[in-house]
């Protein structure tokens, strides 16, 4: 019936997949499958093995489902066209349902609960009424009983209730809640709180659920229809998931949307609260087929589940925290031990105003107390690396920062853009120093360990190559010519005598620096090389090639390559070396930053797994591993994170660096109370999307 694979168990046992999920209390759940049935998984702990037992049937196919908060009351509507209402309760064997009352549908509504939302305390039912509207209705001991018909809203594709904050899950009862009409908590039983609701064409509303029922605007819109919705336990915050990819997050009690979360490759078809509303579990469909922990705060996958064989289908979070049951169009129910025991960036942390657009690159200072960033804003930032704060910001470029470089002495920084031009600027002041023409879009840069020259690679049908420039009279000494291809990456060896490029045409072309003479060439049947680097010692060459990560030794006559690490689902973007040459950081476009531990010795062609160490919510096109504190940064979307690297044990890991790090004690602590609601309040006219400004995340 289960299977336990160390910090999870998977649970088999039905006929079709969970199409609902709900935690009754700390020990048991509620399912509902798509061919009606209503199932009880009692589950104490992942290690003990979960006991199923079969409550009830509707005897006909599910087309939604809905419940209280925790599933003291569960609805189940058919295609059939006949409503179900169970009352669920703790019996002699363990959870029992027991049949409250069946209502047919209106044929002049045509399956009119095809989208169903209940009240937190299930004395309330919504559905769609005819044109656009919703009709509201009194869940009585045996019937339904029609209340009134709330003109304005178009038929929408999800439904959903907040809850008022009273459980123990929730906040405490000192805090406030966003609550229908009130502005101090009222108790279930007076009120049904607001009503969200989602439709076709992507828009979020949400409605207070008062005796006005008074109408709130637009609070965001998907770029397509949504699909899934959530309400915090904490009653104010809104998660919905749409058919675009996206979630986004909006404030109910501040009326604005907060956050904006993308990574999902397919539809977002579930969503979960943990219980302190801190994190959020994100499932996607069919061709994604992952379940990502987000910390909200800092936007940030802190967790990926990757284990199930088809899309999500539902996902429910123990009133605990410590455990999430995902459920698959794969039959199975999977139950995951969900300790995080680091979590990115405390969240009373301050987060600091960064770039405007993508961060392409990030490079330590050589004393490490500095980090520069370029971005595609046409800006590069100077900021202080122990507090995260700007100190500078270089202008002057008018095309994109593809990558910046400290000179090995700390003076100077090189900047690369897509205008046709390397400039230097003074790190301390941002005062220009030098422009290095070439005409064409310039990818690339390195400033070669001894200081004296700088390599640039260019982008171009005409002029693409890779160029020497002597960094004291900014003259151009050599030009390099590539077969064919754009040059995307260029690396020093630790001692300057060798230069290596990657281009798109899947080549690496090795040169001796001081004679512009092709020491070694690399090339593959296809595929672009995004990156490559020298080891800091030593004659080892690493690239990114295609979705693996690949070692040449450039002192060896051998054009194949040494290692071979694989596990990335999508091309890999960057890689660097560790300060000590035995160990390797890679990012790619799924999104992922992975290490790879380097045996000493050569030869080993076998595939070796790199250890999953983080996901971001957008791909990581820059890393850099500072020499000496053995702190990484990554760059993604619009802002920097820095993660600590910890070797040995068991494995070796990512973790966001130790002046952040909040363990999952402190990250269940109660939030600061929230001010209660204007009754009087109107709701916003619109809710617009936050600008894609950077957020430096200095951890």
């Amino acid at each position: 019936m289960s299977q336990f694979l160390g910090d999870s168990r998977t649970v088999n046992g039905f006929d079709d997949w969970i199409t609902f999920s709900c935690w009754y209390n700390p020990s048991a759940l509620v399912l509902v499958t798509s061919d009606g049935k209503l199932f009880a998984l009692h589950c104490t702990s992942i290690e003990a093995d979960p006991q199923l037992i079969e409550m009830a049937s509707v005897g006909s196919s599910v087309l939604a489902v809905a419940a209280t908060p925790t599933a003291s009351r569960v609805c189940i509507s058919t295609v059939a066209g006949v409503l179900h209402v169970f009352d669920v309760s703790v019996g002699e064997f363990g959870l029992e349902a027991s049949a409250v009352l069946q209502h047919e549908s209106d044929s002049a509504h045509g399956n009119q609960f095809a989208v169903i939302a209940l009240s937190a305390n299930g004395q309330r039912l919504t559905c769609p009424g005819l044109g656009a509207s919703i009709i509201e209705w009194s869940v009585g001991p045996a019937h339904l009983s029609q209340l009134r018909t709330i003109e304005g809203i178009s038929r929408p594709t999800v439904l959903q209730y907040n809850a008022p904050a009273t459980r123990a899950s929730s906040r405490p009862s000192s805090h406030s809640t966003a609550s229908a009409g009130s502005g101090s908590l009222r108790s279930p039983a007076s009120s049904t709180g607001l009503l969200a609701y989602g439709s076709e064409d992507g828009c979020v509303m949400v409605w207070r659920m008062d005796s006005s029922a008074r109408r709130g605007d637009l609070a965001h819109r998907h770029g397509d229809a949504v699909a899934c919705i959530a309400w915090s336990p904490c009653g104010t915050l809104l998660a919905t998931g749409s058919r675009d990819h996206t979630v986004i997050i909006y404030d109910a009690l501040a009326r604005k949307t907060i956050s904006h979360l993308h990574g999902a490759t397919d539809w977002v078809s579930a969503l979960a609260w943990d219980p302190r509303s801190h994190f959020l579990a994100v499932g996607a469909f069919q061709s994604d087929r992952r379940v990502c922990v987000w910390h909200v705060t800092s936007q940030v996958i802190v967790r990926t589940l990757t284990s199930h064989g088809g899309g999500i289908t539902a996902l429910a979070w123990s009133s605990t925290g410590e455990i999430l049951l995902s459920a698959s169009t794969d039959i199975a129910v999977r139950v995951t031990d969900m300790a995080i025991d680091a979590v990115p960036g405390d969240v009373s942390a301050p987060l600091i105003d960064g770039h405007d657009d993508n961060v392409r690159s990030v490079c330590w200072s050589p004393d490490g107390s500095t980090l520069v960033s370029g971005a595609d804003d046409n800006t590069a930032r100077v900021w202080n690396a122990a507090t995260g704060e700007l100190q500078l910001t270089l202008t002057g470029c008018t095309g994109w920062v593809n990558a910046v470089d400290f000179s090995p002495d700390g003076k100077i920084v090189a900047c690369a853009s897509g205008d046709g031009t390397v400039k230097l600027f003074n790190p301390d002041k941002g005062t220009p120093l030098a422009v290095l023409q070439h005409g064409d879009w310039v990818q690339t840069l390195a400033w070669s360990p001894n200081g004296a020259d700088i390599a640039t690679g260019t982008l171009s049908d005409q002029r693409a190559g890779v160029f020497l420039w002597d960094a004291a009279t900014h003259q151009l000494r050599h030009r390099l010519d590539v077969p064919s291809g754009y040059v995307n990456t260029v690396s020093w060896s630790h001692d300057s005598t060798l230069l290596a490029c990657g281009t798109d045409d899947a080549a690496i072309v090795v040169w001796d620096a001081r004679t512009g003479q092709q020491h070694r060439k690399y090339s593959g049947a296809t595929g672009s090389v995004r990156s490559i680097a020298f080891a800091p010692a030593g004659s080892r060459l690493a690239c990114a090639w295609e979705a693996s990560v690949r070692i040449f030794d450039t002192e060896e006559a051998l054009v194949v390559a040494t290692h071979v690490f694989e596990g990335h689902r999508s091309s890999v973007l960057c890689v660097v070396w560790s300060p000590a040459g035995d160990l390797l950081l890679s990012s790619a476009m799924d999104r992922s930053i992975r290490i790879w531990a380097v045996p000493s010795t050569m030869g080993q062609l076998a595939p070796q797994q790199g250890t999953p160490a983080f996901e971001l919510d957008s791909p990581v096109y820059g890393l850099a591993w500072h020499a000496t504190s053995g702190v990484c940064c990554a760059c993604a979307s619009g802002r920097i994170v820095q993660l600590g690297v910890v070797t040995g044990g068991r494995a070796n890991q990512l973790t966001w660096n130790k002046s952040f790090r909040q363990t999952r004690k402190a990250a269940r602590a109660a939030p600061a109370p929230l001010p209660p609601i204007d009754e009087d309040a109107e709701l916003p006219k619109s809710s617009a999307a936050p600008t894609n400004s950077a957020v430096c995340a200095i951890l």
